[in-house]
Formats: structure tokens, C-alpha cells, sequence
């Protein structure tokens, strides 16, 4: 059988903005941890990597099957939720063409119903396209014990996940309860009233995972799966990657 090809779009990096002296260039690079691309392959896909060139959209998604957009190290711009005018000082603002690019695809994919997988920043992003908004900085607006930001590599999980029933996430899971990894200081709030439901919470209630029930598989999680840190993480690589075979 064919192997689905899936666009991954990507994070940067931009050592004159950072004051990264030791860089070799000054000019902005793209970014991208091998975990990604890894995984999609041992799930039976072929990675395509997109950069942000909205002149070449249409080309890049009629070459892919499906569309994986992946955490990075700047966070989703607080205007696309209503907040330019209340930025918490943790907030880290990012390129606005990655934000531009992964909206206008994302959109695309949404009418299309083809499937899209979002992955920490990538699932904020899927929420705030559709009205979610978000807590800007976890420690200063939730009372919890869970440290969301965990200490420890990705490879290890640091919280229990509870998963609603009835969702496509537990379809894929399969059981209400994991264990995760956790590495994010911003969360969606709400997911607003276009359509997105939450399929999944943390034990102090932050939301940890969205889909989209009117789209066969409009997905996202706040969590890395890529790292494969459990035993049911692959499993969600596995059904996004075969749900672009159809």
C-alpha cells in the first residue's frame, strides 16, 4: 500500500532577534526536532517538511495526504484571541508568517476534511482558529500541583491524562486514563463555540486535548506523542497516519 505523505510545517529559530552571537549566521533558520519525522515514517508515512511560503500553498497540499502541525519555542500571538492588548510578560511572540501559513492550511484541511494533527502549540493553534482562547502562563492563572513544564526529558511522563468518552481520542486510546508527558506554559482556556469540543483534561483540569466531531480526524493534543513516552502514544500517530490513507 501506498505510503500517505505528511506535511509537517515548522518552528525557527532567529539568532539576531535571540542575541545568539556564537551562531554561524545571523539570518533565520527553520527548526524541527527528528521526533516528527521519525515517528511518521515508523507509522507508515512519508514526511514532507513546509516552510511558510504562502505562494506555494496550493502546491504543497495537493502533494500531501494529511497535516502535522508540531509544538515549537514561540506561542500563539494573543490577537488571534482578543488579547493583543493583555500580554502576560511569559508570553513569547512568534514570526507571524508560521501563524499566517499553519492558520490558512489548517483552515484549508478543516474545509477539505482531510486530517490534521496538532501537537502542543500545534493544538492551540487548531483551537484558537475556531474561537478558543487561551491562559497565557499556567503558574499565574491555575491553582495546581502539576508542574506542566516538567523537569524531566519528554521520553518520561510526568501527569495522568483523563479522556472523555465518546471522543475520537478515546476511540484511539481506547481506556480513559494515561500517562503523559507535559512541556507547556500556555493552555487553551476555552474552545469557544465553533464546533471544537475538549476530548481530554489534566487532574487540575487544564484542557489537554481538542477535536473537531463534525471532521472524520481534526485533532489535537497538548501533549508530544512523538516521543512515544507511553504505551498508547504511537497508537495516536499510527491512526492519524492511516486516516491519510483514505
Amino acid at each position: 500500500m501506498k505510503r500517505p505523505v505528511i506535511g509537517i510545517t515548522l518552528d525557527y529559530g532567529d539568532p539576531e532577534k535571540n542575541g545568539d552571537e556564537s551562531a554561524f549566521s545571523k539570518y533565520r533558520y527553520y527548526a524541527l526536532r527528528f521526533h516528527y519525522s521519525d515517528i511518521v515514517v515508523r507509522a507508515g508515512g512519508i514526511p514532507v517538511l513546509l516552510s511558510y511560503n504562502q505562494e506555494v500553498l496550493q502546491d504543497y497540499i495537493d502533494m500531501i495526504d494529511g497535516l502535522l502541525v508540531p509544538g515549537g519555542s514561540h506561542d500563539v500571538h494573543p490577537r488571534y484571541y482578543g488579547q493583543e492588548n493583555n500580554i502576560h510578560p511569559k508570553t513569547k511572540i512568534g514570526h507571524g508568517d508560521r501563524s499566517e501559513f499553519e492558520r490558512t492550511v489548517l483552515k484549508r484541511f478543516f474545509d477539505d476534511k482531510r486530517p490534521a494533527l496538532g501537537i502542543c502549540r500545534g493544538m492551540q493553534v487548531m483551537s484558537v482558529l475556531f474561537g478558543g482562547s487561551m491562559i497565557q502562563h499556567i503558574p499565574d492563572m491555575v491553582e495546581t500541583d502539576i508542574d506542566h513544564m516538567q523537569k524531566d526529558t519528554a521520553h518520561h511522563t510526568s501527569h495522568d491524562l483523563i479522556i472523555e468518552k465518546g471522543t475520537k481520542l478515546f476511540e484511539i486510546y481506547g481506556q480513559e486514563h494515561v500517562e503523559i508527558n507535559s512541556a507547556h506554559h500556555q493552555a487553551v482556556k476555552d474552545v469557544g463555540n465553533q464546533g471544537m469540543i475538549v476530548s481530554a483534561r489534566a487532574p487540575d483540569g487544564v484542557i489537554e486535548a481538542v477535536e473537531h466531531p463534525d471532521h472524520p480526524f481534526f485533532l489535537g493534543v497538548e501533549w508530544h506523542p512523538e516521543f512515544d513516552s507511553n504505551d498508547k502514544d504511537f497508537d495516536l500517530i499510527k491512526a492519524f497516519v492511516d486516516a491519510c490513507r483514505k
